[in-house]
């Protein structure tokens, strides 16, 4: 069926089976370049001096930008559902940029 101009078109989103249960990540580092942004998602587990990565996303800035918006979206939304997420001063170290070991 052919669209018509206007009119969204519709799109299916297919979940890899391999990633359909998710990846558990409870720190985060940001990157970028002129072209890129680089976001590693990582496990940090108390006791040990390591962070695992455990997914990398590469994005041009236009498109982190739009992800920056829903995720901003998003987090409005769920602290009217449940109510504000504090964070506390400390809490900010685990954001920190660790040197990066390939």
């Amino acid at each position: 069926m052919e669209e018509k101009k206007g009119e969204p078109r519709k799109l299916t989103i297919q979940v890899d089976p391999n990633l359909e249960t998710g990846i558990y990540s409870n720190t985060t580092t940001v990157m970028h370049s002129e072209a890129e942004v680089l976001i590693d998602f990582g496990m940090f587990v108390p006791g040990r001096n390591v962070i695992r990565v455990v997914s990398r996303v590469i994005m041009n800035p236009k498109h982190a930008k739009l992800f920056l918006r829903a995720l901003k979206e998003n987090i409005t939304k769920y602290e009217e559902k449940f109510g504000e997420i504090n964070i506390l001063p400390n809490e900010a170290g685990l954001h920190m940029n660790p040197p990066v070991i390939n």
